[in-house]
């Protein structure tokens, strides 16, 4: 069912819902890609800069869409071991793979002019965007990259997440606002929005160089 016409609209929407939240002046951090276009809308309508959290996912050899762990922008690698377990993927291989995406996440970094110090953070309340929640791992990324910098609350807000993952990652933040929770054995993130891409890090450049 679709929720969204696109993710403009969803980050619209859900600056509305954080108009119920008493929020005095948060800090918006965005996961690029797709969730930079909902962070903007967010940032936008809260009078606030947008920042940017690099993390990556670790995609599976046979199927890189999707992924069985990520790496933060220090190069800390959080694994989803449900999913690893089913690879037959040897340690070697895991190290190899996570230092192939630490490195595009350092390329990144540098193209986005992103220093990966959150020192601003200390004691304010953050609100950690992304376009939705598979499987979480990268917003787990996120987390401990962020938790790292003592804020006084931490609320995660994306458009749309499966059950699980919003309910195990509800229990590691302040807030959980997700206004399209999907049950069933089947999730995309995708199916929420009727005009899904791909973003462009170009797009991304252009959106923060609107700041």
């Amino acid at each position: 069912m679709v929720f969204y016409k696109d993710r403009r609209e969803a980050g619209k929407y859900l600056a509305r819902v954080l108009t119920e939240y008493d929020l005095k002046m948060p800090l918006v951090l965005a996961i690029p890609n797709g969730g930079v276009v909902v962070g903007k809308e967010i940032a936008s309508a809260l009078r606030v800069p947008l920042d940017l959290v690099i993390v990556k996912k670790i995609p599976i050899p046979q199927n890189p869409e999707a992924g069985f762990g990520a790496v933060t922008s220090d190069g800390e690698i959080i694994l989803n071991t449900q999913i690893l377990s089913q690879l037959g993927l040897s340690s070697t291989q895991v190290k190899e793979l996570a230092q192939a995406v630490f490195e595009e996440i350092k390329k990144r970094m540098d193209y986005y002019g992103v220093s990966g110090n959150y020192s601003n953070i200390k004691g304010k309340t953050v609100i950690l965007v992304d376009d939705g929640l598979a499987s979480g791992v990268t917003m787990e990324a996120a987390l401990k990259t962020i938790k790292g910098y003592n804020p006084k609350r931490i609320i995660i807000v994306v458009p749309t997440a499966s059950a699980r993952t919003f309910q195990k990652l509800a229990l590691e933040v302040d807030a959980l606002i997700c206004p399209d929770v999907r049950y069933g054995s089947f999730f995309a993130v995708a199916d929420a929005y009727e005009n899904w891409y791909d973003v462009s890090d170009e797009e991304v450049k252009e959106i923060i160089g609107e700041n």
